[in-house]
């Protein structure tokens, strides 16, 4: 009915293009530079670290956390005041991908807790120097060791950390 007047071909590509359109790839939007400017307040004391960071963004850019004192704080964006989590010796945090989580080391381990705050949860041990980690999509967290085993992955249930890729040092 609507294509009254086509050849059977052109009906064809028609209905061709009418499935592809919404798969067809689009050229990513230009995001705008942005600035952000965050009063921590006063008391806010930065450790320093020879490896990692003290302070992370959210995935959504909406949130970050950053490290006080051995604590974590979490600040939304939208808000003017940050909050304290319940966490002692915390260091180096990142984000889960959703954005649900925060993940960090603590005591020769990884370790995470929910951006709402809660239970701290043992993810797994790291028998070394935790020197940084990503959390990937599947849950599970590649944490760089600096001490000589490399780059290991923690599963996502938690658990004993595997050897992915060893140091250049050849130590395993």
């Amino acid at each position: 009915r609507y294509f009254v007047g086509m050849s059977y071909k052109e009906a064809a590509v028609a209905l061709g293009i009418a499935l592809w359109a919404p798969w067809r790839s689009e050229k990513p939007a230009d995001r705008p530079l942005v600035r952000l400017d965050v009063d921590l307040g006063e008391d806010a004391a930065f450790p320093t670290f020879n490896y990692g960071t003290s302070l992370a963004i959210s995935p959504d850019g909406m949130r970050l956390v950053y490290v006080s004192g051995g604590r974590l704080f979490t600040r939304r964006l939208d808000q003017p005041t940050a909050t304290e989590l319940a966490t002692q010796g915390a260091a180096q945090p990142f984000f889960s991908p959703d954005g649900k989580w925060i993940g960090f080391s603590a005591r020769k381990g990884v370790n995470k807790i929910s951006v709402e705050g809660g239970p701290v949860v043992r993810v797994g041990d790291i028998d070394g120097v935790f020197n940084g980690a990503s959390w990937a999509e599947d849950g599970s967290i590649f944490v760089g060791d600096n001490s000589g085993k490399g780059l290991l992955q923690l599963p996502d249930a938690g658990g004993v950390a595997r050897i992915l890729v060893p140091n250049d040092r050849g130590v395993a």
